[in-house]
């Protein structure tokens, strides 16, 4: 597949009945879901995905380089707000001690 046929499948965002009513999940990338998060802003709850697992995802399963693949993930993905249920993308946190 190239990108531009990406798009519609891999920022498209709904919900589903096994994990929750209101919560919205990112479609192709459920091996980078790491939890759930309560957001008290909305009395509801968010998924969390880890971002690089995200992007390797990108690179691994759609044969993008990794410059493409962050690129694709931020405009695509992380940056499609959708509501208050919007996935939270996690980029964790390395101590570079």
């Amino acid at each position: 597949s190239s990108p531009g046929t990406l798009r519609c499948s891999l920022a498209t965002i709904h919900t589903s009945p096994f994990i929750g009513d209101n919560m919205l999940k990112a479609d192709g990338f459920d091996e980078a879901i790491i939890g759930m998060a309560d957001d008290i802003a909305t009395s509801g709850q968010r998924l969390i995905y880890d971002a690089n697992k995200c992007i390797n995802i990108l690179i691994k399963d759609h044969g993008m380089s990794e410059l493409e693949a962050i690129e694709y993930f931020d405009y695509n993905v992380s940056g499609a707000y959708v509501g208050d249920t919007t996935p939270i993308w996690l980029y964790p946190y390395e101590d570079e001690e």
